[in-house]
């Protein structure tokens, strides 16, 4: 679905999502994302095997 300005829909299907996750946006669906990975432990993670890197 394309909306008046333009902007297409987008849709998320996952295993772990019991049915499809609706965005308004495609860059709603990319800071949804990008929040998530945020909240992880990815980023602890990263951070720890950056300073392993420097010493």
């Amino acid at each position: 679905m394309t909306f008046d300005d333009g902007e297409w829909e987008a849709w998320e299907f996952a295993t772990w999502y019991p049915r499809a996750v609706r965005y308004s946006s495609f860059l709603e669906i990319m800071m949804d994302g990008y929040d998530r990975i945020l909240d992880s432990d990815l980023p602890k993670i990263r951070d720890i095997s950056l300073k392993n890197l420097e010493t």
